[in-house]
């Protein structure tokens, strides 16, 4: 049986290569899969309703420069600059996060879901949304049990 080690080594994860710096979203509303890759690693991935934009957003409650993804240590982050409406992850919203396949982003009525560039047959994007969501809804209940 494979150890934690090696499962973790063999799905997808958003920690990736130094050499590898694209991003995959899937675009929710427009059905859309994205490859996004930095051309410039200090400036990240801009996101907003500009079209000078790396990733132009058609939402009109999105701001001209809405927010950043951006790969800090091999893994990638989003970070709010100041919007309008905020940028939210998994419904929460965030001024910075990091990013897990699975997660949902949400800018303006635009809606994307994190991917990963690593090929894999686990379904770790389902499973690491699934975890999150039930440790946040049944965490509570748990310790109420343990009290």
């Amino acid at each position: 049986m494979p150890s934690d080690s090696q499962n973790q080594q063999d799905c997808p994860t958003t920690i990736h290569p130094e050499g590898a710096s694209q991003l995959v979203l899937v675009d929710l509303i427009l059905g859309n899969r994205l490859i996004l890759a930095e051309s410039n690693p200090a400036a990240g991935i801009l996101a907003g309703r500009s079209l000078q934009t790396d990733l132009p957003l058609q939402s009109p409650s999105a701001s001209r420069n809405h927010c950043r993804l951006k790969k800090n240590e091999g893994r990638w982050q989003i970070e709010d600059l100041d919007s309008s409406n905020g940028t939210w992850v998994n419904g929460k919203k965030v001024r910075s996060a990091d990013l897990e396949p699975g997660d949902i982003l949400q800018m303006g009525e635009s809606r994307f879901r994190v991917e990963d560039t690593i090929n894999c047959a686990t379904p770790a994007a389902t499973h690491n949304l699934l975890n999150r969501l039930f440790q946040d809804r049944f965490e509570p209940i748990h310790r109420k049990n343990a009290a």
